[in-house]
């Protein structure tokens, strides 16, 4: 049978899981799937081990519930140890915060069967907060940052647009893994590794798809909606921002150039013209590029590292 895993990993949770757990309990469900749910305590410092444990005792009934911990720091970390415990086809990333809606299961193993071709599915989330709490007007326009809102104008293929939100996607969890463990992590930030395992899903040859009717809601702690926190994700945004760059230079110039040999001869020339001030093209932002996707002269470590997971996995495609 058709098997889903929902993986939820928490930092210090114990509260927000109850509600998590809570909305997965009451998922509507097929005889032609089903699921279990795998919380992972990534190295927190209150008792959510103990209140993860105590929810696998409650609803036994209803699910199975695996707890494990993971005692270093990190998404990535929380994730790999989560896919080690689970035998599913696809996994959900369901965060400590969200709420999914109770048609979620049914939808993604309609989207799973319709879209073969799809190795990550993603929605849309609703912001939810209590009548005391008090939204700042920057979230508005900032709100995508926060996994919350409409990803896309309508649902499709997003391959060649933009990458999709962690919280709430549906991901093949073999190619996960592959993805996690064949080379490492360029991005040290959980905010913006969804973007790099989406790019590394491009690579393996995969294509991404947004569904508006994946829908979930996002409790959002009060803690994160101050400026301060706001602005410090910004901050990690642009730190990041130039490895993501990078992905999408990959992709673009090199792994969906048709005439790739072509182009590897072709600036190896200019690199060595240029080594003796013969300059052959005046678009210097694309040429180095160029001279570090397609030349051994190159010296960006970044590039090095996406080509070595590409060229481990260019002939092991799932």
């Amino acid at each position: 049978m058709f098997k889903f895993s929902i993986i939820i990993c928490s930092y210090n949770g114990s509260s927000r899981i109850i509600n998590a757990i809570d909305s997965i309990s009451k998922l509507l469900l097929s005889h032609a799937f089903s699921y279990d749910v795998i919380i992972v305590d990534n190295n927190s410092t209150d008792n959510t081990f103990t209140v993860a444990n105590q929810l696998k005792v409650k609803y036994v009934d209803i699910f199975d519930i695996i707890v494990i911990q993971e005692f270093t720091q990190g998404k990535v970390f929380a994730l790999e140890s989560a896919l080690n415990y689970s035998f599913s086809d696809w996994i959900i990333i369901c965060d400590d915060d969200n709420l999914l809606k109770n048609d979620y299961l049914l939808v993604a193993y309609s989207l799973i069967k319709n879209f073969s071709d799809v190795g990550i599915f993603g929605g849309d989330s609703n912001l939810f907060v209590s009548n005391n709490i008090f939204v700042p007007e920057w979230f508005t326009s900032h709100s995508l940052k926060y996994a919350v809102g409409k990803q896309h104008s309508k649902s499709g293929y997003v391959t060649y647009k933009d990458n999709l939100w962690g919280a709430g996607s549906i991901i093949h969890r073999n190619s996960l893994l592959k993805v996690l463990k064949t080379v490492s992590m360029l991005v040290k930030n959980d905010r913006w590794e969804d973007s790099e395992i989406g790019y590394r899903f491009i690579l393996l040859g995969y294509k991404l798809y947004y569904s508006e009717d994946l829908i979930f809601e996002h409790l959002i702690d009060i803690a994160r909606l101050n400026i301060y926190k706001h602005n410090e994700i910004l901050l990690n945004y642009k730190y990041n921002r130039d490895s993501l760059e990078k992905y999408r230079h990959f992709i673009k110039y090199y792994y969906f150039n048709k005439l790739k040999y072509f182009s590897i001869i072709k600036w190896n020339i200019v690199y060595l013209f240029s080594l003796f001030d013969i300059l052959l093209s005046n678009n210097f932002g694309k040429y180095n590029i160029m001279i570090n996707l397609f030349t051994n002269f190159g010296n960006d470590e970044d590039y090095k590292l996406i080509k070595k997971f590409y060229k481990k996995n260019k002939f092991n495609y799932l």
